[in-house]
């Protein structure tokens, strides 16, 4: 009887086992479909969004790897181009704690203020979808924060600004600027990037 019970226990912790092995790879399958060509891409679909790597004298190789979205120079995600392991976004602080409570792959955020940021790991538990829900309302909290004047509401494209031989024309991409600089300069054939 004691070697039927041994037989039944072992079939069943790995079963048990397999079971965990096929979630694993199922989340996988499910969470890794985000490349940094699209998450770039994705980020740069809002209005007003610039990118830059401020950090190309950091000590440290993976700093200055870091790419930065902000919106009038305000951050609101920043991520490692070659690792592309994690981003990190700004986040309402209950919001985070129960981001970080249902998620494995969200912790407080790197090199940040903890309270109001949080790192989201690509290739843990959070799905692609969620991620994008998130560089969103990180995006807007800080577009919230602009003075109302500055408020991406008000932005145009700077190609409707400079006509259609601007700079940014060239490059195949209009970056969008507020209102009031259209009022007081001249923009044709300039553009702010």
């Amino acid at each position: 009887m004691k070697n039927v019970e041994r037989i039944c226990s072992f079939w069943l912790a790995n079963e048990l086992v397999l079971a965990k092995m096929v979630l694993i790879l199922r989340i996988n399958v499910e969470y890794c479909n985000m490349n940094i060509e699209d998450f770039r891409e994705y980020c740069l679909s809002f209005k007003g969004t610039n990118e830059k790597m401020p950090f190309e004298k950091a000590s440290s190789a993976y700093d200055r790897n870091l790419l930065v979205f902000s919106v009038l120079d305000k951050w609101f995600c920043f991520v490692n181009i070659d690792e592309f392991d994690f981003c990190n976004l700004k986040c309402d602080p209950e919001e985070s704690e129960e981001l970080r409570e249902r998620y494995e792959g969200v912790r407080a955020g790197y090199h940040m203020n903890k309270r109001l940021w949080i790192s989201v790991d690509f290739n843990r538990d959070v799905p692609d979808g969620k991620i994008k829900e998130l560089v969103r309302k990180s995006y807007e909290a800080v577009v919230a924060t602009l003075p109302k004047k500055k408020n991406a509401k008000h932005w145009i494209s700077c190609e409707a600004a400079c006509g259609a031989h601007c700079f940014c024309h060239s490059r195949g991409r209009h970056d969008f600027i507020p209102f009031f600089s259209t009022q007081r300069l001249n923009l044709r054939n300039i553009c702010t990037t």
